[in-house]
């Protein structure tokens, strides 16, 4: 009954048939509506025909500026509507539609119509549709130009083809007054260099560049870098999980010089020499607003503790730092973390393979203390004095936000184990543990506690328990919580001494488990793998790893039987194991007919296809 609304946003709901009616009514009686906002709601109970007309309701207006449906699954009949929508409305602004399932040939109709019609809009986001990478932009005529009022652009994910990635690029050559440009996640980037260094010669007031993961290699990021040292208005530059030559860290060190207001930064990997890290520490001091660096593959020395030490000092903002390696003795460690006082908001705090004795985790501990916001830590093959790790577990306790935490290789001795059970039963948001070769001297009582302390983080999605004696009881009691667990993702249990397999099949009931290693155990004449087929039928595995588990020729040749199951399947590993040449060539049509493996091993030497 409400008349003359500009703004409806209804966000995050599940909804029905009756809802769509009183939606459609509001659009109706509202036909000066401006905004409109349908972002992550659910339409699994809303029929076939209301999803159409829901968004059908929609023509009638004509004035939106804003157009948001991120996570709203859209059929093609459903992406063809949005097409109008765009068209119709040619004072829109803003058009977002992450994860929307575009159709792929209705995706140049969006795009030709936010080119010719809307004048106004500023602001793209298709980022997460497959299709919106599949298309050439530049063919079939007419080409799409988007038009010069467009300053924010989010192709994430879109899986871009090498041509499309190019043509895009071209596209936007008319954009002169972009700010923000998020290409991450698209492997084809990096075949597409001379389109992208052009398109940056064009902007001059970029302020956000995202091209995380986009197999950028070392020549590319040197044309890049060159580019990005002559602008001045950056604030965020995202280049890692790609490759750079230590020869590119002087340019990479101007950009950081010339551009004062930056705030974020992450680096690609490099063997960088002391020099250079050095040079960027130097460049770095230059800044005062600094909130995130990332020099992950960075190691950062006793020669560079004072030049580290004026980052901080100039930067009060600064929150996270990651570096590779941090080494220092107690002096330097206590220098730093004197500096570290003045950062109230720490989120990320990560010393590998670093040696750290008493005094330096003293320090430690009180850095963590002081800081509660810290999300995210990283001790993974330090060495640790033994009242080092005391010191340390009991001021974790105090953390309740960790969501990444990782002591790979940091003995944690019997007397210890409360304390870990603790820390992990604050932090119900952990999405992120790994625990390899640390837990081997815990009791079986204190295994039981540590396991059970998972049973309420539903968040979990990476466990990493490799180099760990299991017991036949606590692998079953770990195998039952861990089959709850609704968004585990990565499961590691390699050399763990496992032999009883009847658990394992609680694995391959979770649905989202796409990578398992149950590598080098032993899996000794059993028979509970006959029941995989049903199990297994509605897995979503990529990457299973089997390999060195002294499995029987029956279970072996039970589970390559099942394979047909592994929908998504990938990468395969059944190598040092009791199958014969035989079963693998029955099985052979069979799996090169399902065609989804781009890693595929039965055995790993000639040695072992002769036994």
């Amino acid at each position: 009954k409400v008349n003359g609304l500009h703004n409806l946003r209804i966000n995050d709901c599940s909804l029905t048939d009756h809802d769509y009616n009183i939606i459609c009514n509001t659009i109706a009686n509202n036909s000066s509506l401006k905004y409109f906002d349908l972002s992550n709601c659910k339409t699994e109970k809303m029929s076939s025909k209301c999803k159409h007309q829901l968004l059908g309701s929609l023509l009638v207006l004509t004035s939106l500026e804003y157009l948001m449906l991120n996570n709203v699954a859209c059929d093609r009949e459903m992406s063809m509507e949005i097409a109008r929508i765009i068209t119709r409305n040619t004072l829109l602004r803003r058009v977002s539609l992450q994860n929307c399932s575009l159709d792929k040939f209705i995706v140049r109709l969006i795009f030709s119509a936010l080119s010719n019609h809307c004048n106004q809009i500023s602001l793209i986001n298709v980022s997460c549709n497959a299709n919106v990478g599949q298309i050439d932009y530049q063919k079939p005529e007419p080409k799409i130009v988007l038009n010069k009022s467009l300053t924010h652009v989010d192709m994430t994910s879109c899986n871009f083809t090498e041509r499309s990635a190019a043509s895009f690029c071209i596209a936007l050559l008319n954009c002169s007054n972009l700010k923000y440009l998020n290409l991450s996640y698209n492997l084809s980037i990096g075949k597409t260099i001379n389109e992208l260094v052009l398109l940056l010669h064009i902007i001059t007031q970029l302020e956000y560049l995202n091209l995380h993961y986009c197999r950028l290699q070392p020549f590319g990021i040197d044309a890049i870098v060159s580019k990005l040292k002559m602008f001045t208005t950056l604030k965020c530059v995202y280049l890692s999980s790609n490759e750079m030559m230590y020869s590119a860290t002087h340019d990479v060190a101007r950009m950081i010089v010339n551009n004062k207001g930056l705030q974020k930064f992450s680096l690609p990997y490099c063997k960088f020499r002391l020099k250079d890290i050095d040079e960027l520490l130097t460049a770095m001091t230059a800044l005062s607003s600094l909130e995130y660096a990332d020099l992950s593959s960075a190691s950062v020395t006793v020669d560079s503790l004072f030049k580290l030490k004026a980052v901080f000092s100039n930067n009060l903002a600064l929150s996270q730092l990651f570096l590779s390696a941090l080494v220092l003795d107690g002096d330097g460690l206590a220098l730093l973390s004197k500096h570290l006082r003045k950062v109230e908001k720490l989120k990320g705090l990560m010393i590998r393979l670093s040696t750290i004795n008493d005094e330096d985790a003293r320090v430690v501990a009180t850095l963590i203390a002081r800081c509660p916001t810290i999300q995210r830590v990283d001790l993974s093959g330090s060495e640790i004095s033994l009242q080092g790790r005391r010191c340390i577990l009991k001021s974790l306790i105090c953390l309740d936000s960790l969501q990444y935490f990782s002591i790979n290789n940091v003995a944690i001795l019997p007397e210890m184990e409360d304390d870990l059970v603790r820390v992990i039963v604050k932090n119900l948001g952990l999405k992120h543990l790994e625990l390899g070769n640390c837990a081997c001297t815990l009791t079986e009582s204190g295994l039981t506690k540590l396991f059970e302390s998972l049973k309420n983080h539903d968040e979990l999605t990476h466990f990493n328990f490799n180099f760990n004696r299991i017991s036949e009881s606590g692998f079953t009691l770990l195998s039952t919580i861990l089959s709850h667990h609704s968004k585990l993702e990565q499961l590691e249990l390699s050399n763990c001494s496992i032999s009883w397999a009847a658990s394992i099949l609680n694995f391959f009931s979770i649905p989202t488990l796409r990578y398992l290693d149950l590598s080098h155990n032993h899996f000794k004449s059993i028979a509970t793998f006959q029941g995989m087929q049903k199990t297994i039928t509605n897995a979503c595995l990529e990457h299973l790893n089997l390999s060195n588990c002294e499995m029987s020729i029956g279970d072996m040749e039970c589970i390559v039987s099942h394979l047909m199951h592994f929908k998504s399947l990938k990468h395969l590993d059944l190598s040092s194991n009791m199958l014969t040449t035989t079963s693998v060539a029955v099985q052979q049509q069979q799996i090169i007919e399902h065609g989804t493996f781009s890693q595929l091993c039965f055995f790993k030497s000639r040695l072992e296809i002769a036994a």
